[in-house]
């Protein structure tokens, strides 16, 4: 019982101390050598813009994709959000988005290249929430069946 206990607090302070220095965008070089990074117009709860860049290894801007985002809540029991996106500009691609729940995030980037070719990337994405940044759990339905 101990043990279990320390390897909980242990799992909220690694947690905690990562959602603490976790940015509102994020930017990862996938192991394919692309470079695909993400920024969000906004992080309030509702519709928003994801701005997607794309380069190839060169650093080249990739303008002849599709780019395809499955969101899903860090925690589970929530229904994705996707997001698509097939007209890059400069490789950046814009993307509406809605972030329908606050907390963290994890963004699946699909990048599909003209020649089929498919480029995934798995980005955190932290710091989603609205005005204040927490859930209104009066406005839930909890009741017990």
């Amino acid at each position: 019982m101990v043990k279990k206990c320390l390897i909980l607090l242990l799992s909220i302070a690694i947690t905690s101390l990562l959602i603490g220095c976790g940015g509102r965008n994020s930017s990862n070089d996938n192991s394919s050598g692309y470079d695909i990074s993400i920024d969000a117009g906004s992080t309030a709860l509702g519709e928003t813009n994801l701005v997607v860049t794309v380069k190839d290894q060169s650093g080249i801007p990739i303008n002849d994709a599709t780019v395809n985002i499955k969101g899903d809540m860090v925690h589970a029991g929530m229904s994705p959000v996707l997001g698509e996106s097939s007209k890059g500009d400069s490789g950046t691609y814009t993307v509406p988005y809605e972030w329908t729940m606050a907390g963290d995030w994890i963004l699946s980037v699909d990048v599909i290249l003209s020649d089929g070719t498919v480029i995934s990337e798995k980005i955190d994405f932290s710091g989603v929430g609205g005005d204040d940044g927490d859930m209104d759990h009066d406005d839930m339905d909890m009741e017990d069946e």
